[in-house]
């Protein structure tokens, strides 16, 4: 569910009026001309929820979406009993309706507002905060810094020079490090007719207790879901964590770590420097992923990966070294 804290949502918008947006002709319509007044991944829409369907499979059929955006090869295989809007590429259509019906309230223009203060609130100089914004007792603001509409701060932070907050709440004694960004839109890219468009994000950020992040760190709020940070992680300057990723607690990432959208990271797992995650991928409690090593498969509790592709660190170990010792076979 979109978060009315952050978003500002069109209702009451009519199928035809869908259609007429995307420029699509009426016989790509079937149903009633019914109102949504809400977007929804397909798993969790309800009747009066716009939604689309790419990769159909069985479980389309028990989706309860007001309307779907759906290919005519999906449509005519699984022919669900919804009201349907037949396009070309329904990922990339369902971005030009939900740029255009949902609005990031930190997009618009906003300047210093009535946010709720707390007591004891330091503020630096230029520093920006939103209407509807709440700071809690004894955090430190620093200079230039911006909290956009809706954000939450607990008691006892530090958000240092430079921050942007925006769609995200933030518990007690939570340090964030200068010119780092919170709750920007994550990446996702879809393909219409051969064009490049950008797939919109209405989730949230939600950073727990005794958190601490890095300078010049980018954590991404979820698409439709929720981006977490775990109670008591600790982030190391110069890292990027993408959208709907999820970090239990106690989990530490060093310096450069980049963790695509939609990671699981379990409790107390390290990260070394320069660690890259790819997306959709698990990492059990208490991992440890070696500098440098890039993740493309599951890893499983208490295991150790390390390497380029990563993989089981004695394993690569062994490879290593039958490599080192075939090339020096070669010279001989």
């Amino acid at each position: 569910m979109i978060d009315p804290k952050f978003y500002e949502i069109k209702s009451n918008i009519k199928s035809s009026y869908i259609c007429e947006f995307l420029g699509l002709s009426g016989d790509c319509f079937i149903g009633g001309d019914i109102s949504i007044d809400n977007i929804a991944p397909l798993n969790e829409a309800k009747k009066s929820d716009l939604s689309f369907c790419e990769n159909a499979n069985d479980s389309l059929l028990e989706a309860q979406a007001g309307i779907i955006l759906i290919s005519a090869k999906d449509f005519e295989k699984y022919s669900p009993k919804n009201n349907i809007i037949i396009v070309k590429s329904p990922r990339a259509a369902f971005s030009k309706i939900a740029t255009h019906l949902v609005k990031p309230l930190c997009d618009l223009d906003y300047d210093f507002g009535a946010p709720n203060l707390e007591e004891n609130i330091k503020i630096g100089a230029n520093a920006i905060i939103a209407d509807s914004a709440s700071i809690g007792n004894n955090t430190r603001i620093g200079h230039n810094v911006i909290i956009g509409p809706g954000v939450s701060i607990g008691r006892n932070c530090l958000i240092e020079n430079g921050v942007t907050i925006n769609c995200t709440f933030i518990g007690d004694n939570v340090r964030i490090g200068a010119n780092s960004v919170i709750g920007k839109s994550g990446f996702g890219v879809a393909v219409d007719s051969g064009n490049l468009i950008d797939v919109p994000q209405f989730g949230r950020v939600i950073i727990q207790d005794d958190v601490t992040i890095g300078a010049l760190c980018t954590i991404d709020r979820g698409a439709f879901d929720d981006t977490i940070i775990g109670l008591n992680s600790k982030i190391d300057n110069h890292c990027h964590i993408g959208h709907n990723s999820k970090l239990g607690q106690g989990v530490v990432i060093a310096a450069f770590g980049g963790i695509s959208g939609s990671v699981e990271i379990g409790n107390y797992v390290m990260m070394g420097g320069r660690v890259g995650i790819g997306d959709h991928f698990k990492i059990g409690d208490g991992a440890k992923l070696a500098a440098g090593a890039a993740v493309l498969s599951d890893v499983g509790a208490g295991e150790t990966f390390a390497g380029y592709p990563a993989k089981p660190k004695i394993k690569w170990m062994k490879e290593t070294i039958a490599l080192s010792k075939l090339i020096d076979k070669s010279k001989k």
